[in-house]
Formats: structure tokens, C-alpha cells, sequence
């Protein structure tokens, strides 16, 4: 079966329990999961994350994220970075390198890892978690 979360449109509706939403809140816009998951990474590994690299997002992500961002409770010591081509943008890409040994990074990010071929990496990990689920519940029915 599907991963219900995969779909789109997946928010509030189709979270796992009610007490997630009493906790976290709202999870039916971007920002709303955003600061959900900022919470639960400061609550469940707090200092593990010291940076957020947003990769060629548009410019009205980048303003209503300046704006709003100010409401992220809990948001740690977190950095938030806007990379890419355009110079609104706050640096080029070719940062991750700083931060990143290029092996680590795809090739479209200037590593020389494996190669993003836009939604195709998206659906190898989807299919690639599916069938790590699907062997768990085989394991755990027997």
C-alpha cells in the first residue's frame, strides 16, 4: 500500500492521530509543517541541525518565509540559507561545498554524487522506502 503522506494535498486531515495536532498544530500549509518539524527536531535531537540550505526556491517563498519566519517557535540555533543562480538570493549553490565533501552532493548541486533527473529521485526514494515497509510487515507478520 501507498504511503498516504506521499500524496498531495496530505495535511491536517490524514495526520496519524488527533494528539499530533493538539501538539503541533495545523499541518495544511508549508509553514505549518515547517515549524512541526523544526519542533521535533529540537525536541527528539536538539543542536543536531545547525543549518537549512533552501535550493532555488522563487521569491515569493524566500519574502513570505523572511516574514513569517519570525513565528517559527522553538526555531534552536538553526540557519537558514536561500542559495542560488539570481542575486536576490542570499549566496550561489556552489556554498553547499563549505558545508558538504562533493561526493556527498548531487550533481546538479556541484558534487559529484549520484544525479537528482528532477522527480526520478523522488520516486526511486519513494519506491525505495515502499518496499522497505512492505519487507518490514512480511518480517513482523511471520
Amino acid at each position: 500500500a501507498l504511503n498516504p503522506y506521499y500524496a498531495a494535498g496530505a495535511g491536517s486531515k490524514d495526520a496519524p492521530s488527533k494528539e499530533i495536532l493538539e501538539e503541533l498544530g495545523s499541518l495544511d500549509n508549508g509553514f505549518a509543517v515547517l515549524k512541526a518539524a523544526i519542533a521535533i527536531l529540537n525536541r527528539h535531537y536538539p543542536g543536531i541541525i545547525g543549518k537549512v540550505f533552501y535550493l532555488n526556491s522563487d521569491m515569493v517563498f524566500w519574502g513570505a518565509f523572511k516574514i513569517f519566519s519570525r513565528w517559527i517557535a522553538d526555531r534552536g540555533h538553526i540557519e537558514f540559507k536561500f542559495l542560488g543562480p539570481h542575486g536576490w538570493r542570499e549566496e550561489p549553490i556552489s556554498r553547499l561545498l563549505d558545508t558538504f565533501a562533493p561526493e556527498q552532493l548531487f550533481e546538479e548541486w556541484g558534487g559529484t554524487g549520484p544525479q537528482l533527473n528532477g522527480d526520478e529521485f523522488l520516486a526511486r526514494a519513494i519506491e525505495r522506502y515502499e518496499n522497505e515497509a512492505a519487507a518490514q510487515e512480511l518480517v513482523a507478520a511471520s
